[in-house]
C-alpha cells in the first residue's frame, strides 16, 4: 500500500508538471504504459496468494484510476489554456474604425474629353450633344452624303436591322440638331463616341471625336487658328506651341516631350471642322542637351516607329552607336522603309541613320503568269475557249 501511494504522488506531480500535450503523454506512458509503474504492479498480481490477490487489485484499480483521473484533468487545463492564447492572439479589435472602400476614378478618356469641353467653354463654346443611334436623314441625307455615297456602305457604317436608323458615324448629326433648334449665332463642340466598320491594329469599331461649329457674323480664319493655338497650348500646357493656317492647312511649331505627344496633336487639330490638312512641324525634344545617351536615343526611336502606323515597328531592329541610328529588318513597301528613316532622323540628338532595312522578296512576275494561265487551264469550257485573249492580256506589275 506504501508503495502505491508513493506511485500516485510521483504521479501527481509528474502531471503537474507538464506544459503540452506531448509531455502529458509521456507522463501517463511513465506510469500507465506498457512497462509504467502501475502496469507492472497489475502484472505481479499472478505471484500472490489466492488470498491476497482481490485486495491488492483493488488497490491497485483504485491506483490506476487516480492517475487516468489526473491525467484527464492535466489535458483539459492544456486545452483549455492553448485556447485562451489563440483567442488572445486573434482578438479583434471592435473600437477601431471600418476600412471603407476607396472610390474608382474616372477612365483616361472621360478626363480628357472633361478637360477638352472645360477648356473650349473657357473660350466661350457651348458643348453640345446627341443621340448616338441616328436615323438616316441627320446622319448622311442632311449633310449631303446621297444614296450613292460610298459612306453608306454597309462595309463603313452598322446598320440596324429592320429600320433606317444606324449607329452614327460621326458627330456632325449634333449640329444638324442643334441649328434646327437654335438660331445664330452658334458656338458649340460636339464631343461623342462614334462607330465605323473598322476593327483592326490601328483602327476600333467605336472611338471618340470633337467637332466644333462657329456661325456668326464677322468670324473669319484668323478666329479659326486663335482658337486652335488657345486649346493647343492650354490641352499640352505649352506656350511654345504655333500654329499657322494656310488656305486650311494648319502647320503645328514648337517641340514636344515626347513623340506621343507630337502625333497627338496631329490628331487633335485634324478633327476639328474647317482643317484640310496638318503639317506637323512639331520637333520631339526628350532633352535639354543635344547630347543624348544612345540608350535614350534607341528608346526614343523604337517608340516613334511604333507610333508612326505607316511602319511595322515589330520587324524593324535599331542600334545606336555614338548618335549614329541603323535601322535593320524587313518591309513590305518601298515607302515603308522611307519612313522609317524619316520617323528615326528627326529626333533629337540623331546625328544620322544608316537604312539597312531590305524589301520582302516578291515572286518573280513570269511565275505569278504561269500560275494564272495553269489556272485558266482548269477553268470551265467557256474560259477555255477565251483562254489564248485572256493570255494576252494576263500582266502583273508591283509598285
Amino acid at each position: 500500500m506504501k508503495e502505491l501511494e508513493q506511485i500516485v504522488a510521483d504521479a501527481r506531480a509528474a502531471i503537474a508538471a507538464t506544459r503540452s500535450i506531448a509531455e502529458l503523454e509521456q507522463a501517463k506512458s511513465r506510469f500507465l504504459g506498457k512497462s509504467g509503474a502501475v502496469t507492472e504492479l497489475l502484472k505481479g498480481l499472478g505471484k500472490l496468494s489466492a488470498q491476497e490477490r482481490p485486495q491488492a487489485g483493488a488497490a491497485i484499480n483504485q491506483a490506476k484510476e487516480q492517475v487516468e483521473s489526473l491525467v484527464a484533468s492535466r489535458r483539459d487545463a492544456i486545452l483549455s489554456g492553448e485556447l485562451d492564447a489563440k483567442l488572445a492572439g486573434e482578438s479583434i479589435d471592435v473600437t477601431l474604425p471600418g476600412r471603407g472602400q476607396s472610390p474608382g476614378g474616372l477612365h483616361p478618356i472621360s478626363r480628357a474629353l472633361e478637360h477638352v469641353e472645360e477648356l473650349f467653354r473657357s473660350m466661350g463654346f457651348a458643348v453640345a450633344d446627341g443621340p448616338e443611334i441616328e436615323n438616316d436623314r441627320y446622319n448622311f441625307t442632311a449633310l449631303r452624303m446621297f444614296p450613292n455615297h460610298p459612306s453608306r456602305s454597309m462595309q463603313d457604317t452598322f446598320y440596324v436591322a429592320d429600320s433606317d436608323n444606324v449607329l452614327r458615324t460621326q458627330t456632325s448629326p449634333v449640329q444638324i440638331r442643334y441649328m434646327e433648334s437654335h438660331r445664330p449665332p452658334v458656338r458649340i463642340i460636339c464631343p461623342g463616341r462614334v462607330y465605323r466598320h473598322d476593327h483592326d491594329a490601328t483602327h476600333s469599331p467605336m472611338f471618340h471625336q470633337i467637332e466644333g461649329l462657329w456661325v456668326d457674323e464677322g468670324v473669319s480664319l484668323a478666329d479659326l487658328k486663335g482658337t486652335i493655338t488657345q486649346f493647343c497650348r492650354a490641352f499640352f500646357e505649352r506656350d511654345d506651341i504655333a500654329v499657322s493656317v494656310r488656305d486650311g492647312v494648319v502647320t503645328l511649331a514648337g517641340y514636344t516631350k515626347s513623340y506621343m505627344d507630337k502625333w497627338q496633336a496631329e490628331r487633335v487639330v485634324s478633327r476639328i471642322k474647317g482643317v484640310r490638312a496638318v503639317a506637323n512641324d512639331l520637333e520631339v525634344k526628350l532633352a535639354t542637351s543635344s547630347e543624348r545617351p544612345d540608350p535614350e536615343i534607341a528608346r526614343a526611336a523604337v517608340d516613334a516607329l511604333k507610333w508612326n502606323v505607316s511602319v511595322p515597328a515589330d520587324r524593324i531592329k535599331v542600334k545606336v552607336e555614338k548618335g549614329w541610328v541603323t535601322l535593320e529588318g524587313d518591309v513590305d513597301w518601298y515607302f515603308q522603309k522611307e519612313a522609317a528613316e524619316r520617323t528615326v532622323r528627326s529626333l533629337t540628338g540623331v546625328r544620322g541613320v544608316t537604312n539597312l532595312i531590305t524589301l520582302t522578296a516578291r515572286p518573280a512576275a513570269q511565275d505569278v503568269k504561269q500560275k494564272i494561265k495553269d489556272a485558266l487551264k482548269g477553268a470551265d469550257m467557256m474560259v477555255r475557249a477565251s483562254e489564248r485573249r485572256i493570255q494576252t492580256l494576263c500582266s502583273v506589275n508591283y509598285l
